[in-house]
């Protein structure tokens, strides 16, 4: 249960110093109910969807300020009904938390940002929360921006493009100073003393090195109530929020660069001009196409930027091949238009074999290079990468660089070191330190990463990285991995939104190293494994005895790595110690 609740906080994460400076009200709003008869399309919610309405289910344990159950105005609201709220704060999920009455009613509304006054419609009512859809802002935000995107709204990939950047980060740096205090119960005095200012993007749009498309025969016109899509032609975009069906069409995502948008386009266009057709699992048909992914690098030759275009689809029987010959025109075309020049572009076009559920067990997923070459490279923190389309590599790749170099600064890294770099992906951070020390150990489950990791390693000329393939959260004393490995000097945790598993807990208190760096994509489940790693427990925050654990927190970073989204990465920097202090 308690691991539930910890997963909870995630979407009652308030930033109130962010509040305060953006003047949000706190008093509810007056609501106002119009029941609406036409009802949004009904669907069943994809899995990501059904896991955010289980985990919203019980925020009320983590909200301040909210009651049991409403109850007066709001008793009868049901879904399809419009209401006026005004949001308080901002979820990490993105969703605006609003106040419904003065009962304390909890309303996630996807596109309310702290400060609105807005209507918004319900569009699913649970007991204790409702979840709500924006209709029409009636009063923004003291700190309201011009959206650049002409999608935003409508568009899921951006939450936060409404106010200003300055505000973004106010609600980010807040975002992770709550989980600290909230879930890890650190005392305030010791949160302002680790917390460090947040660092920010330069640019914060067009900054994005991966960009993905999908393929549907349901076009989305953007309107919230709009039924589902009937089957029409070719639909190139992002997903409806909330759909696994419907597409929203995209002339321009502004966190992609201009050239990469450009070649979405050409994708799109040349797709639908040779009468190719989408995936439908309800109508398999040989050669239908998934998505498109545009992934730029740097060229070493020139530095110059370079392209590279993976086209998925469900080739059927013919694999592959199948589908590269299907995609020989769209390849052709977008050649001629985008192809390589002294001053970069597009250098291959890929096509991806994903099988659906209903093929042969024996049939597993493939590539074909259609035209050109199968990968980029990437420069990053003086080293470079090769990056295939099925390759892990951070989507920013000039904020990613600013996060290496924290880890590398909070690790202070001595020659004599062992370094463990855990869950080390295809070894980016592991390597950026290997110069520093005397050996590097990555441990990483994914087969093909571990041998992108060795791949990087020999590009570069790091002979004293070596890397193992297992799963981290069988590091226990007695296991063979753990066999493998030395002693360590510092460890390297970049863990997936789920955190550290108890066993990597347990690991981590007992293997000796003298500082932990924690890179962290989720500040609930971070703080969580904080509170962990420094022994505290819940009702420490007023308490005169300091808890008792090997770690302390020296200092705690946040890093936008996604902006005009709610996430949020943090770095922090913990020392072996008998008390968690700073």
């Amino acid at each position: 249960m308690q691991r539930v609740r910890h997963l909870a906080c995630k979407y009652a994460l308030a930033a109130p110093a962010a509040r305060r400076a953006a003047r949000i009200p706190t008093a509810p709003a007056r609501v106002t109910i119009t029941t609406n008869t036409a009802h949004p399309a009904q669907r069943r919610a994809p899995g990501g969807l059904r896991r955010w309405r289980q985990r919203a289910a019980v925020v009320l344990a983590a909200a301040p300020g909210t009651s049991a159950a409403p109850s007066g105005g709001t008793g009868g609201l049901a879904k399809g009904d419009v209401i006026e709220v005004v949001c308080t704060e901002v979820a990490s999920t993105g969703a605006g938390v609003c106040r419904a009455d003065a009962d304390g009613l909890v309303v996630f509304c996807r596109g309310a940002l702290p400060g609105e006054r807005l209507t918004a419609r319900i569009v699913r009512r649970k007991k204790t929360f409702a979840e709500a859809t924006k209709v029409a802002s009636l009063a923004p935000p003291a700190n309201a921006a011009v959206p650049a995107c002409p999608h935003y709204g409508p568009c899921g990939g951006c939450s936060q493009q409404a106010i200003t950047y300055a505000a973004q980060l106010a609600l980010k740096h807040g975002t992770v100073s709550d989980a600290l205090l909230r879930i890890a119960r650190l005392p305030a005095a010791h949160v302002d003393a680790a917390l460090r200012p947040i660092v920010g993007s330069d640019p914060p749009l067009r900054y994005r090195n991966k960009v993905e498309y999908s393929f549907s025969h349901q076009a989305w016109d953007g309107a919230e109530d709009s039924p589902p899509a009937p089957r029409a032609a070719l639909a190139f975009g992002l997903h409806r929020p909330g759909s696994a069906t419907e597409v929203l069409p995209i002339d321009d995502c502004h966190l992609a660069t201009e050239d990469a948008a450009a070649i979405l386009r050409t994708v799109g266009d040349a797709a639908a001009r040779r009468g190719l057709v989408a995936h439908d699992p309800r109508s398999p048909s040989a050669c239908a196409l998934r998505h498109a992914v545009v992934r730029r690098g740097t060229a070493a030759s020139n530095q110059a930027a370079e392209y590279l275009v993976a086209i998925a689809g469900d080739a059927g029987r013919g694999g592959a091949a199948a589908l590269a010959r299907a995609l020989d025109g769209v390849a052709a075309e977008l050649a001629d238009a985008h192809g390589p020049t002294a001053g970069g572009g597009l250098v291959g076009v890929v096509a991806v074999d994903v099988p659906g559920r209903h093929a042969s067990r024996r049939r597993a997923a493939g590539e074909r290079v259609v035209w050109g070459r199968g990968w980029i490279e990437e420069t990053l923190c003086g080293l470079w990468f090769r990056i295939s389309p099925s390759s892990f590599f951070q989507v920013n790749t000039a904020q990613a660089e600013r996060l290496y170099a924290l880890v590398r600064d909070g690790a202070e890294l001595r020659p004599e070191d062992v370094v463990l770099d855990l869950y080390c992906g295809t070894g980016t951070i592991g390597l950026t330190l290997a110069a520093r020390v005397r050996e590097v150990h990555g441990v990483e489950v994914s087969a093909p990463a571990v041998r992108d990791a060795r791949a990087n390693a020999a590009r570069n000329g790091i002979e004293n990285a070596t890397f193992h393939e297992g799963d981290v959260a069988g590091l226990e004393p007695s296991s063979a991995l753990s066999g493998k490995l030395p002693r360590p000097d510092v460890v390297v945790v970049d863990p997936a939104r789920a955190g550290l598993a108890p066993e990597v807990r347990a690991y981590l208190k007992t293997c000796g190293a003298r500082r932990l760096v924690y890179v962290s994509c989720d500040p609930a489940t971070w703080a969580r494994d904080i509170a962990d790693l420094c022994g505290l427990q819940r009702g420490d925050v007023d308490a005169d005895v300091a808890p008792q654990g090997p770690y302390r927190l020296v200092s705690a970073t946040p890093v936008d790595m996604f902006p005009q989204t709610a996430h949020v990465e943090t770095v922090a920097v913990l020392d072996r110690d008998g008390a968690c202090k700073v």
